[in-house]
């Protein structure tokens, strides 16, 4: 969380979103779950495009 309280919402790179999902499906490989990595693709994917929207900028401005 910021000083101000509220948190952070700092851009969730592509990159960390891959990082995540690696890290993720390796989890369920290891807990041999590998029926829950479709799921985590979806989630990430889903991370990806919510991150993206415009709106995140209008909210991130408006916080000036």
């Amino acid at each position: 969380m910021a000083e101000s309280g509220r948190c952070d919402l700092a851009p969730l790179s592509d990159q960390r979103v891959q990082d995540w999902l690696e890290a993720a499906e390796a989890d369920a490989d290891r807990r041999g779950l590998p029926e829950l990595k479709p799921a985590l693709r979806r989630i990430a994917q889903a991370t990806a495009r919510l991150r993206a929207a415009d709106w995140n900028n209008l909210v991130l401005s408006s916080e000036d």
